[in-house]
C-alpha cells in the first residue's frame, strides 16, 4: 500500500529528524511519525486524523514537548 505525505517538516530540536504526516492510499485518514534522516521510524501516532493540519499540530505539540524522550 502507497501513501502520500502531506506535511514534512525539520524537528525543532533534533537536528536529522524529520516530521511527517501522511495518509495511506484510498484513505482519508492521517497519521504522523518523527523519522531519522536514515529512514527509521522513531515515533509513529496511530490515531487517525481527518484532516492533516490537526495531526500536524499534534505532532508539534507532542514533540516539542519536555516529555517527549526518542529512544536512541
Amino acid at each position: 500500500m502507497s501513501e502520500t505525505i502531506s506535511y514534512s517538516i525539520p524537528d525543532p530540536y533534533c537536528s536529522g529528524n524529520v516530521i511527517e504526516v501522511f495518509a495511506e492510499s484510498g484513505g482519508g485518514c492521517f497519521d504522523f511519525r518523527l523519522v531519522r534522516q536514515d529512514r527509521r521510524v522513531l515515533y509513529c501516532s496511530d490515531v487517525g486524523y481527518g484532516i492533516a493540519a490537526i495531526a500536524l499540530r499534534d505532532a508539534l505539540d507532542l514533540f516539542t514537548s519536555d516529555d517527549f524522550e526518542v529512544a536512541a
